[in-house]
């Protein structure tokens, strides 16, 4: 039984967005509850994998602000022994790769539920280059991304105002504001 505020966020699917889980969280366990669902209970760079359901596939790195927090069986994770940010970015950009993802549509779109098994993710090959190209490669992508999200943003908002314009010119001109003329 999920609670609308307790000790413990209770991470579900539909939490799982884009990149980010939502926030502020919406459910939550007791600790009674967290205690009896000990292998399930997350902790601060766990690497989030839906695993079930329409979003299989999606991923996200868990941030401290959802500690403490625990899970259900619709949502895998992963755990690195390496935790340093470079590593569990490094990860977390290759599962988020076309190459993985494909390999995840695959194997779900097989089934009339999309499910994605451990054992299937257990057999992704990940290359693991040294510690040095690795924050290289990290850098580079934060870099990269950030950039495409803040053009992402820009043109987000160019929509929203010229959507903004076209209703202002249909009101203007049905309402007669804004005279139209023909050239006859």
């Amino acid at each position: 039984e999920t609670l609308d505020e307790g000790p413990v966020i209770y991470i579900k699917v539909e939490n799982i967005k884009e990149s980010t889980v939502d926030f502020p969280p919406k459910c939550f366990i007791d600790k009674e509850t967290d205690e009896l669902l000990s292998r399930s209970k997350l902790i601060e760079n766990d690497i989030l994998v839906v695993i079930t359901g329409s979003t299989t596939g999606k991923v996200v790195i868990l941030p401290k602000e959802f500690i403490p927090s625990n899970t259900n069986q619709g949502i895998s994770f992963i755990r690195l022994k390496n935790k340093s940010n470079e590593n569990v970015r490094y990860f977390w950009y290759w599962l988020i790769s076309q190459k993985i993802q494909n390999q995840i549509k695959v194997t779900y779109t097989q089934s009339t539920q999309p499910n994605l098994s451990m054992e299937l993710m257990g057999n992704f090959y990940i290359p693991i280059p040294n510690e040095d190209e690795k924050t290289k490669i990290v850098e580079y992508l934060d870099e990269q991304t950030q950039l495409i999200d803040k053009t992402i943003s820009i043109e987000e908002k160019r929509i929203e105002l010229l959507k903004e314009y076209r209703q202002s010119l249909i009101s203007e001109v049905v309402t007669g504001k804004l005279k139209v003329t023909t050239d006859e």
